[in-house]
């Protein structure tokens, strides 16, 4: 019996996924992977239409986040300890904006590449009826 490969993915696809999950930007996967960042980009929207990777979340900007209030000092004077408790929630707020912009552009790069490949065929179709000859005047 044949093996699915509907989670898995091309080799290619499996190398890209686990540069991802490492935290790697797409633009140093294309250079590791000696390849343009569109293209990483394409894999990535193919790996998420079949399902490789998790689909896009929201669209639009993401909310400006605040920076997190800094807490009161403790009453036992441990200012040491609620200043890093305030830093590992800053930390936590900043990659989670870090990653939701970092969607936002995967999402244009993909929405971008549909564009790109919607052009090409609209330009040969053109092509294609210009090169259609005129019938000839009876």
């Amino acid at each position: 019996m044949a093996r699915s490969n509907a989670k898995v993915g091309t080799p290619r696809q499996q190398e890209i996924k686990g540069l991802l999950e490492t935290g790697r930007e797409v633009s140093e996967i294309a250079e590791i992977l000696n390849t343009t960042a569109q293209a990483v980009y394409s894999q990535i929207s193919r790996m998420r239409s079949t399902g490789i990777l998790p689909k896009a979340g929201r669209r639009g900007r993401p909310r400006s986040v605040a920076p997190a209030p800094v807490p009161e000092a403790p009453a036992n004077g441990s200012v040491a300890v609620s200043l890093e408790s305030h830093l590992e929630q800053e930390l936590r707020e900043t990659t989670e904006r870090l990653a939701a912009i970092d969607e936002q552009r995967i999402q244009l790069a993909d929405e971008s590449t549909v564009l790109a490949e919607r052009k090409s065929r609209l330009e040969s179709a053109s092509a294609a009826l210009t090169a259609v000859p005129e019938p000839a005047a009876a």
